[in-house]
């Protein structure tokens, strides 16, 4: 079974290739910091090769293998794979055409979805660099070498497809895009995680209802009505996962599923402790005193800068200048999604290596509101020094 891991052809050279291709393609796009982003084109592509690795070593409990190995020995349609009731075949609905269609091996996958990753950092770096035309220069842009952001975003699996719908979903906010394209990318986070999307929706809802903006009652009534349908699709998955929409059944079943992760190598015991500490847990931990191997030693390492990101966001919320520049149409929908995901993901989630993979879907967001409460340049707070709340030329 091996060789199904290490045969490698002329297809994987030519998904190399594509990876290089691709990668001075989106540089260009860049109007600055085109340097920085190459050397995260290839910090990524380092992480991809460590990852796939990793996988051929360890295959009996990688999960990128047994997406792979469900699709390559996978002989009906390409569409029929989707009535099987997992939560990993839209996975293995996009693996198949990858491997039955274009014969591309497992190297060959996995660069395929990597470069998804590197997408989703190509477009959290445009929203970021939008941000900065009209704020002071920050070193805060050399958070994302983070090995382990790239680690999760770069394999075959969830986090890189989940990892970039969701930087295309702040791609598509920041900008203005059509409202359709925001919930597009929704529509497709649902099959992967239906409490992500609906987490993302909600954050999105209140900030469109909630803002100062003027948005039209058809515009509204639409959003809502969008909202209750999401939500009612998220009770149809509560109620496959128990026979009856029961909470205290449902509960039940969350703790059995934590439980079961609880006992591994990287878990911990937060059965009885509070929802603050198990969000708290969810986002700083593992710590050095956890660090019970290598990548969890790594990890502890990074978490002090999340740490450090975090305290830097609630002391710039502290700030009184700082909160009146500040754009509380963008801001508002990131705190908003910052605060539900992690509530919602930090709920039965007692596995610290778990924590360390889903903590990428939360970056985004907490990466955009740093820089959203970046201080402005003195030219831009001269401008604005008479209006109630700063926004971004660009923006309007």
């Amino acid at each position: 079974m091996n060789s199904l891991y290490t045969f490698y052809s002329w297809t994987d050279i030519i998904a190399v290739l594509s990876y290089l291709i691709v990668t001075i393609f989106l540089c260009m796009k860049l109007s600055s910091n085109r340097s920085t982003f190459l050397l995260l084109s290839i910090l990524h592509f380092t992480m991809t090769c460590f990852y796939y690795y990793n996988g051929t070593v360890s295959i009996d409990v990688s999960d990128c293998a047994m997406y792979y190995r469900v699709s390559y020995q996978y002989s009906g349609s390409w569409i029929s794979i989707l009535s099987i009731r997992e939560s990993v075949s839209f996975i293995w609905f996009l693996c198949l055409p990858l491997i039955h269609l274009l014969k591309l091996n497992y190297l060959g996958c996995f660069i395929s979805f990597s470069m998804v990753g590197l997408l989703g950092w190509f477009l959290l770096f445009r929203v970021i660099l939008d941000v900065l035309v009209s704020k002071k220069k920050s070193k805060w842009i050399y958070f994302v070498f983070l090995p382990q952001l790239h680690y999760w975003t770069c394999a075959i699996g969830k986090d890189s497809i989940l990892f970039f719908l969701i930087c295309f979903a702040l791609f598509t906010w920041h900008f203005r895009k059509p409202m359709w394209t925001f919930f597009f990318s929704m529509l497709l986070i649902a099959p992967i995680r239906i409490h992500i999307s609906v987490g993302i929706m909600l954050a999105y809802v209140l900030s469109v209802f909630f803002s100062k903006r003027h948005y039209t009652w058809q515009k509204k009534t639409i959003l809502g009505f969008v909202f209750l349908v999401g939500l009612f699709l998220s009770f149809k998955v509560a109620l496959l996962v128990t026979s009856s929409f029961n909470l205290q059944e449902l509960s039940e079943y969350v703790t059995r599923d934590d439980a079961k992760y609880s006992d591994t190598n990287a878990g911990v015991d937060l059965s009885g402790a509070s929802w603050g500490v198990k969000v708290l847990s969810f986002l700083f931990r593992p710590l050095f005193f956890d660090a019970r191997n290598y990548l969890m030693i790594e990890a502890s390492v990074e978490n002090v800068f999340w740490v450090l990101l975090c305290l830097t966001i609630a002391l710039r919320l502290c700030n009184r200048q700082t909160r009146r520049e500040a754009d509380w149409h963008y801001l508002g929908f990131a705190i908003l999604s910052i605060l539900i995901l992690s509530l919602g993901l930090s709920y039965g989630n007692s596995n610290l290596g778990i924590a360390v993979r889903q903590k990428t879907m939360i970056f985004p967001f907490l990466f955009y509101s740093l820089f959203l409460l970046q201080p402005l340049k003195l030219s831009q707070r001269y401008k604005t020094i008479n209006t109630p709340t700063s926004i971004n030329p660009l923006l309007k």
